[in-house]
């Protein structure tokens, strides 16, 4: 499929063309090529400059050495191989990446927290809270994943429950 028509199957299917924002993304990127090949990437030059398709500006390609060279002429576009891009006319024949962007879902966990007062000083509560966020990293859940407190309209995050003994 050539760029332009990977950008519109993508658009009309999923969300666009795969943006590589980050080595996490070049690293998943890298890992669907070994059973793909070399794809299409939203990845394009536009006006000299390397942009994503969403516009953004893209810093730190990580271009396979001597690219982008511009060889055969009007090689705008960007195909990922083995964890490198290369630049490519537009109207070469590759696989393609999509991305797909899922709708955020929210999940609330009530905790019940044995405490002194000190359960109420912001410090302990940040405590708490980066605590949970180092065990949801070590089973690999934090990717993707945001962690808050709800703060109640009185500006609590915890409550003292009241004994019904």
């Amino acid at each position: 499929m050539t760029w332009p028509d990977a950008r519109t199957y993508c658009q009309t299917y999923h969300t666009d063309l795969a943006s590589c924002l980050n080595s996490a993304d070049n690293d998943l990127l890298v890992a669907i090529k070994v059973v793909q090949g070399d794809s299409w990437i939203g990845l394009h030059r536009d006006m000299d400059m390397w942009k994503w398709s969403d516009g953004t500006y893209a810093p730190n390609i990580p271009w396979f050495p001597g690219q982008p060279d511009n060889y055969f002429g009007s090689e705008d576009c960007a195909v990922v191989y083995s964890g490198h891009f290369y630049d490519e006319q537009c109207t070469n024949l590759h696989y393609i990446f999509c991305d797909t962007i899922s709708p955020m879902r929210s999940q609330i966990l009530r905790l019940q927290v044995k405490s002194n007062e000190t359960g109420f000083d912001p410090a302990v509560q940040s405590s708490i809270l980066e605590q949970m966020k180092q065990k949801l990293k070590e089973k690999g859940m934090l990717n993707y994943t945001t962690v808050t407190w709800k703060v109640q309209p009185d500006g609590n995050i915890f409550h003292k429950k009241i004994n019904d003994d």
